[in-house]
């Protein structure tokens, strides 16, 4: 099978975040020559300075073209003239969606939906950005109702349905985790306080609340240190608030890290951190926990899918330092209990691989294509 995939960036764009390392990892397998699908797959994307506006990699046609600010026209056009060279044209919808089944009413199209933006689009867009994204998730009922959809967790799957798209063409793809990559290894936590957050540093994340309830555990637990490892355009703001609240160097940046890095900063790490106002779902999570590390999450669409919740983590309330500041420092006073935290998050990452999330994929996009 030919397949074009259309996203607005790579897993190789500086901007790359877990949406794209997620395509990567499902549709290079997809691409294998040696694997069980052997499907030919490119890959449209915006371009970014130094990359090539064409190669390949990881059996995958890269195709840059253009801007994020013009590249849904660059979409149209590309469709256009190549769209029937595929057997079908898969969107990925994170951002502002390409509209392709009510340009291209007759291609075979499918979508994958990581999550919407909802409230959070304007703390993540700005408000030119998040307004054209409010516009285009309002549109989605009419654009994408006879469209096959695939969202990356339950959550997802019923806000499409509370926004009027047709449960019958939702199917859910959970994602995996890199097997290679994350294991437990025989690292322990390097002292019984350490909390680490790794993704990127934007202020949807709600990487404060952390910070404030951080604050109120090292007054009482000195030893406490917090890690916010990644690159975003909210670290600045971030770090003049661990000056303001007196933190000095209990928070680190690391800044983006390495996935050799981000590993040994899971196994190290007495739990992760994640108090976004709102997820697709929650690859770090499930990375940390193959690593045997527990997540604390805020109870978000999105991240109470990832994290199991008294099982592999603890599920808190979005935006509720005291209730942070409790659960942090209850895992510093229970090692036994993060421990049993720890063997559940490793049992829940070790459900779930991208072989499944490839072989389900497949299985999905196969349908849509006979069917078509």
């Amino acid at each position: 099978m030919k397949l074009l995939l259309v996203e607005y960036r790579d897993w190789k764009n500086p901007r790359a975040g877990g949406a794209e390392r997620a395509l990567r990892e499902i549709f290079s397998r997809l691409a294998d020559p040696a694997g069980p699908w052997k499907w030919e797959v490119d890959y449209l994307c915006t371009a970014f300075p130094g990359a090539p506006a064409e190669e390949r990699s990881d059996h995958l046609g890269l195709i840059r073209r253009g801007s994020e600010a013009l590249f849904t026209l660059n979409v149209a056009r590309h469709v256009n003239r190549h769209g029937r060279d595929y057997d079908l044209v898969v969107e990925g919808i994170d951002k502002l969606p390409f509209f392709l089944p009510w340009f291209f009413p007759k291609l075979p199209v499918a979508a994958i939906v990581p999550h919407l933006l909802g409230e959070t689009a304007f703390s993540a867009a700005g408000l030119l950005g998040g307004t054209l994204i409010r516009i285009g998730e309002a549109l989605l009922p009419f654009a994408y109702r006879k469209t096959p959809l695939l969202p990356i967790s339950a959550s997802t799957r019923d806000e499409l349905v509370e926004r009027g798209l047709p449960r019958q063409n939702l199917r859910v793809v959970l994602y995996g985790h890199a097997t290679e990559a994350q294991t437990p290894g025989d690292a322990r936590p390097c002292d019984p306080a350490t909390f680490l957050y790794v993704g990127r540093l934007r202020r949807y994340k709600s990487l404060d609340v952390v910070l404030r309830a951080f604050a109120q555990v090292v007054e009482r637990r000195p030893e406490a240190r917090l890690v916010l490892a990644g690159a975003g355009d909210d670290r600045a703001r971030l770090e003049a608030l661990v000056l303001k609240l007196g933190l000095g160097t209990l928070v680190r940046f690391p800044g983006a890290v390495s996935e050799k890095e981000k590993s040994a900063l899971m196994r190290r790490a007495t739990a992760l951190v994640y108090p976004s106002r709102k997820e697709g779902w929650g690859l770090s999570v499930i990375e940390a926990g193959a690593c045997g590390t527990p997540t604390l999450a805020a109870d978000v669409p999105g991240l109470r899918d990832a994290v199991d919740d008294g099982k592999s983590g603890l599920l808190l309330p979005w935006g509720d330092v005291p209730a942070w500041a409790a659960a942090m420092e209850r895992l510093i006073a229970d090692p036994a209990g993060r421990e049993r935290l720890a063997q559940g998050a490793a049992a829940r990452a070790g459900a779930l691989s991208w072989e499944d999330s490839a072989r389900t994929m497949a299985g999905e996009l196969e349908g849509v294509v006979k069917g078509g």
